[in-house]
């Protein structure tokens, strides 16, 4: 009484334990509901070819929703039969991310409860019920590798007259970027049952961040081939093995989207990757910090927090992706443009040391106007690697002089005021109060910038200030 597998695990031979996704978690590797990022609902059907039952077929729903601190949930239910022999599955799902201090990288536990039921017209079985659990562990100690175990029928359930034994399953991921065409992931796995087991491999390349060609092979049940489409947050999959008798054909239409998660304890606070930087610096009447034109704009913001999101939790793909939205709308933006370039392909044998590490924190404080700060950052990364080019342009950047020039307390807080306006949806308040911040400090391009920013857009909107 194994889950039906996702359909993108069936494009992979089933070697997809160490690479959770989504709302599908629940069936590859619960551990993996513990990285959600927002929610998630997939729906699949699947023609499994002939049997001695007939004609098989399977359904499958799911649904994920981050925790926050707390984890993830997941639910889903899927069926799967011929003429007379028909059963169905309803799980739920619980996962949570690990970190250790004393450990590189990340991890993360789930744990899995089901209720199982079958009915067997041949065999006269109206209705038998079951109760089963499983559970994964999943361990990414650097940004291109995970290994991951789960386990399913830990309950040894016992279902129309037959007891159906654990099986576990192990798999290690590599993944490796290639440049501009994308990404090459390859899956190793095996499977352990009482009275049977097997190995894997799975491959899968994404191109361009809206295709993905995929393809396996396992000793149990041969090759299979898939495919992927990504359309914003939509994605459809589809897999084809060809069996003995026949073919099999799965389809798959799942969408998700990154939001904050459901349940968050305390007050709202910064995306996790920025918790750890330090606060900005009090103004003072000589020398305040200027935001850069990325960080001023609200949407490009968000964007950054959640890419340095994704990549604190080693998705190094969906990272990439944020960002390039944020440079879509700053195609200029300096600082963007080096986090790409670092983000993207660090220099070999750099990727997990300190100097990587201070080098994107020293990025994500230039986005926040820190230039200061992000300055003594690059510094430190160029002596851990002396010649770096990266570092040493970013030392560049933050070196140049910027404009000093006193700013009163009161064009500070009109400043502070227009923003809140702004964020409000109060167009006018917000060029009011900008207006009047500037004829108190008329060399703010802070000011200067969101002035212009939201005078655009009630032009466009067709209101007068």
């Amino acid at each position: 009484m194994l889950p039906v597998a996702p359909v993108r695990s069936e494009g992979l031979a089933g070697q997809s334990v160490p690479l959770p996704q989504g709302p599908d978690s629940l069936r590859e590797n619960p551990a993996g509901l513990g990285l959600l990022d927002g929610f998630g609902a997939a729906a699949s059907y699947q023609s499994l070819g002939p049997s001695s039952d007939g004609q098989q077929d399977a359904g499958t729903l799911a649904l994920a929703e981050p925790l926050g601190e707390l984890g993830g949930l997941g639910l889903d239910w899927d069926r799967l039969g011929g003429d007379d022999i028909q059963r169905e599955r309803v799980g739920l799902g619980w996962g949570i991310k690990l970190a250790g201090d004393k450990v590189p990288g990340f991890g993360a536990m789930g744990l899995r409860l089901d209720w199982l039921h079958l009915s067997d017209r041949s065999a006269h079985i109206q209705d038998d019920q079951a109760m089963d659990m499983g559970g994964g562990l999943l361990y990414r100690p650097w940004e291109r590798l995970s290994l991951a175990a789960s386990g399913d029928q830990l309950a040894t359930p016992h279902l129309g007259g037959q007891r159906f034994d654990p099986r576990w399953r192990v798999g290690a991921s590599l993944q490796e970027p290639t440049g501009a065409w994308g990404l090459l992931t390859a899956s190793l796995g095996a499977s352990l049952a009482s009275q049977d087991a097997g190995t894997g491999l799975g491959v899968e390349w994404a191109l361009f961040k809206a295709f993905a060609l995929r393809g396996g092979y396992d000793t149990d049940q041969g090759a299979s081939t898939g495919l992927g489409l990504i359309l914003g947050g939509m994605h459809l999959d589809y897999a084809f093995r060809a069996l003995s008798q026949g073919s099999s054909h799965a389809l798959e239409l799942g969408y998700s989207f990154p939001r904050q998660p459901l349940l968050r304890p305390g007050p709202p606070a910064m995306e996790p990757s920025l918790q750890a930087l330090p606060p900005l610096p009090a103004p003072t009447a000589t020398l305040r910090p200027t935001p850069l034109p990325v960080f001023a704009d609200p949407v490009a913001a968000l964007l950054l927090y959640r890419a340095a999101r994704f990549k604190e939790q080693g998705q190094a793909e969906d990272s990439l992706m944020a960002l390039d939205r944020a440079l879509a709308l700053h195609p200029k933006d300096e600082t963007l443009l080096a986090l790409r370039r670092s983000w993207e392909a660090p220099p070999e044998g750099m990727e997990d040391d300190e100097a990587t590490r201070l080098a994107s924190q020293a990025g994500l404080n230039e986005a926040q106007g820190r230039p200061e700060l992000a300055r003594e950052l690059w510094r430190a990364a160029l002596q851990l690697r002396p010649g770096w080019s990266e570092a040493k342009a970013g030392l560049s950047r933050c070196s140049r002089p910027a404009a000093e020039h006193k700013a009163p307390a009161k064009a500070q807080a009109l400043d502070t005021a227009g923003m809140k306006a702004y964020l409000d949806g109060d167009l006018a308040e917000a060029v009011k109060d900008w207006e009047q911040a500037l004829e108190l400090d008329p060399e703010d391009p802070n000011v200067l910038n969101n002035l212009s920013r939201a005078r655009s857009e009630m032009q466009a909107g067709g209101a007068q200030p």
